[in-house]
């Protein structure tokens, strides 16, 4: 009698907590290439192995793998998730808590106030010229670490994970607002929504050949800064990682960052 054959099918623990996987043995003597199952395809009660009548209960169970025991063959069948299932955190390995996390500036509102009885005066070709004075308005949020909320989410699966589950993380990056218009000057690297100005270049030709290859420098036009991705502090995955095979499964952490307390007001009314 073969020293494996009393523990021909063993329970073992999965990546999901309350679910078993399922190890079974086979003697190489008995086993035949017509007997091997497929990696995710193949059920535990659809397989051809020797023996497998012994065990019911795994019967949904899927292949993923096998490897030499002695002078046996180890297969290994764990449980097979649907695609709702895996794409839905396993609540009792996922946790949430508070962590210092880098937050960009973030520009709220900018603009100006255009006040004639303070006048700007200049001389232009010997002939004294006066236009209204700028006050600039703006309100940013500074940047920093600050205590946010973090949702760290996992999830489990038999298969490799969806791409769309691994391409939703976000790094926000902002952008440069430079610009001067009369007695004002503009110099801000902050995310942002669309911002523009009124070009003050009103007369001239743009020069050819300088510059970038794309400008659009047009005179009496508008001068444009594309809003940033994201334009404000929004909720955003900032972290993702997928483990390699644990016991057959794979797990995939994701990690949710939340803006600091205090400013989601703030954040909302700006949209």
């Amino acid at each position: 009698m073969d020293e494996l054959e009393p523990q021909l099918a063993q329970p073992k623990a999965s990546l999901i907590p309350g679910l078993l996987s399922l190890v079974f043995h086979v003697p190489n003597s008995v086993l035949k290439q017509a007997d091997m199952p497929t990696p995710g395809v193949t059920l535990f009660k659809d397989c051809k192995l020797p023996n497998k009548e012994r065990v019911h209960e795994f019967g949904t169970h899927v292949f993923i793998e096998n490897e030499d025991a002695g002078n046996h063959q180890a297969f290994r069948f764990v449980p097979r998730r649907s695609h709702a299932q895996i794409e839905t955190p396993i609540e009792t390995l996922s946790k949430w808590s508070y962590m210092k996390h880098p937050w960009d500036d973030c520009l709220i509102m900018l603009g100006a106030i255009e006040d004639a009885t303070q006048p700007l005066s200049f001389d232009n070709d010997g002939t004294p010229v006066t236009v209204p004075r700028l006050f600039g308005r703006r309100y940013l949020l500074p940047g920093g670490m600050y205590a946010s909320r973090v949702d760290v989410e996992v999830y489990v699966s038999h298969t490799h994970f969806p791409d769309a589950m691994k391409s939703d993380l976000l790094c926000p990056v902002p952008g440069q607002i430079q610009w001067q218009s009369r007695n004002l000057n503009v110099n801000l690297n902050c995310l942002h929504d669309d911002v523009e100005f009124e070009e003050t270049q009103t007369e001239g030709t743009v020069l050819p050949n300088w510059g970038t290859k794309n400008a659009t420098l047009t005179p009496q036009g508008k001068a444009v800064f594309p809003a940033t991705n994201p334009p404000i502090w929004v909720p955003h995955y900032y972290d993702i990682d997928e483990s390699d095979p644990i016991g057959g499964m794979r797990r995939l952490t994701k990690l949710r960052v939340h803006p600091p307390l205090g400013v989601e007001e703030i954040l909302n009314a700006a949209v």
